[in-house]
């Protein structure tokens, strides 16, 4: 059957996008954001994995990293980034990825949450980057 890491992705994208928080409509990007990305976007990150083999299947114990950018001009804050971040948690966490027809979700848990904040002399860029790990069974 192979990794269900496209379909991974796919689900993760098809879940966040379209999600409207504090009035902002939340882009979502695979792996690069556009160089003219809005002040505050998801970006669906690195995927690791390894299998976990039984006698009777292959079940998947990949990791996903969700990025969420929030970035000022002059001032700002976390707040749009949490916001944005518990949206996220609160989506990937129901565990009701599609993941059909070669695979099934088993489970989901958040793994880490991080901060990280920069500038440079146009921006303040505030991120979260949060990692959930999955259990998914290969169907027959």
């Amino acid at each position: 059957m192979g990794s269900p890491k496209a379909i991974l992705r796919k689900g993760y994208i098809d879940k966040l996008s379209g999600a409207v928080v504090s009035g902002k409509t939340i882009p979502v990007y695979d792996l690069f954001a556009q160089d003219d990305a809005l002040d505050a976007y998801i970006v669906i990150g690195s995927y690791n994995s390894t299998e976990l083999r039984t006698k009777c299947k292959d079940d998947h114990n990949p990791s996903v990293t969700v990025e969420v950018y929030t970035k000022f001009k002059k001032q700002g804050g976390s707040l749009l980034a949490d916001q944005i971040a518990d949206m996220v948690i609160d989506r990937i966490k129901a565990n009701n990825l599609d993941l059909s027809p070669n695979f099934i979700l088993l489970s989901t848990q958040l793994l880490s949450d991080n901060d990280l904040q920069g500038f440079d002399t146009d921006y303040k860029v505030y991120r979260r980057i949060l990692r959930f790990g999955h259990i998914i069974q290969t169907l027959n």
